[in-house]
């Protein structure tokens, strides 16, 4: 499963195992370190499932952390890069 894979799905609200969907995506922005846009749809992937999708509170103590993870970790790669600073902004801001 790749990212756009994963977006597709986004917005139905539909029965998904959202626990491997965030899994893949986590990976996705572990096994691409210096990609900032990868960094920036891991973050809005992790993001979104977490905010609008039908996912338990357990679910959120486990996730929630990864999705720090990720952003700390482009927030180090990525502080200077103007794209990464908006686009990630305006996804936060959202919650």
């Amino acid at each position: 499963m790749n990212l756009n894979q994963i977006e597709s799905k986004f917005g139905k609200y539909a029965k998904e195992n959202w626990s491997q969907i965030a899994e893949v995506i986590f990976d996705i922005a572990t096994e691409n370190p210096d990609d900032c846009l990868t960094h920036i749809r891991c973050v809005y992937g992790l993001h979104n499932i977490l905010l609008e999708e039908d996912v338990s509170v357990n679910f959120i103590e486990i996730y929630s952390p990864k999705l720090l993870t990720v952003y700390q970790e482009g927030q180090k790669r990525f502080l200077e890069s103007p794209d990464y600073l908006f686009f990630v902004g305006s996804i936060l801001h959202i919650a």
